[in-house]
C-alpha cells in the first residue's frame, strides 16, 4: 500500500467516523451544583441546582432552596452526600428535593473551614480539606479510614 493509498483510507474511516458520530445523539443526564458562596457572603441560605443536559445543551435547571450550609456534594445511593464549608456535619440529602433523608453524622474530617468537594471510589467517600489533605470516609458513619 503506498501513501496515497494510505491517506485516502484514512480520509475516509475519518469521515465515515465523523457521520456516524454526528448520527448518534447525545444522551440526557443530570448535574447537581452546589457552591460555598453564601457563607463566605454572609447569606441566610445555601442553594442545590439540579441542571438536566444533553450534550453540551442546557435542557432545564432546577434552583432548591436548602435550610442547612452547602459545600461539596457526591453521589450516595438514591442520595447525595453534602457537605458543610465550616464544620465536620456529613448530610444524606434527596437530590429531587433538598431535603435530608438520613440523619446527618459527625464526622472525623475537619470541623473547620474548608471542606471541599466529595467522591465516592470503591464504597469509600473522599472528601478534601482545602489547602492540605484528602482523607477516606467511611461513607455511612463518617469516620476516617
Amino acid at each position: 500500500m503506498s501513501i496515497r493509498d494510505l491517506r485516502a483510507y484514512l480520509a475516509v474511516a475519518i469521515l465515515l467516523s465523523g457521520c456516524l458520530m454526528a448520527a448518534t445523539p447525545a444522551v440526557a443526564a443530570t448535574l447537581y451544583i452546589g457552591t460555598d458562596t453564601e457563607e463566605f457572603q454572609g447569606l441566610p441560605n445555601s442553594f442545590l441546582l439540579i441542571a438536566t443536559v444533553n450534550g453540551p445543551n442546557l435542557v432545564s435547571e432546577t434552583m432548591l432552596t436548602l435550610g442547612f450550609p452547602l459545600n461539596g456534594i457526591g453521589d450516595g445511593p438514591g442520595f447525595l452526600y453534602a457537605g458543610d464549608p465550616n464544620t465536620n456535619t456529613l448530610r444524606y440529602v434527596d437530590p429531587t428535593t433538598g431535603l435530608q433523608v438520613l440523619p446527618s453524622v459527625t464526622a472525623g474530617f475537619a470541623n473547620f473551614c474548608c471542606n471541599e468537594e466529595m467522591q465516592v471510589y470503591n464504597n469509600t467517600l473522599y472528601r478534601d480539606h482545602w489547602s492540605d489533605n484528602i482523607q477516606a470516609i467511611d461513607p455511612a458513619t463518617g469516620a476516617v479510614l
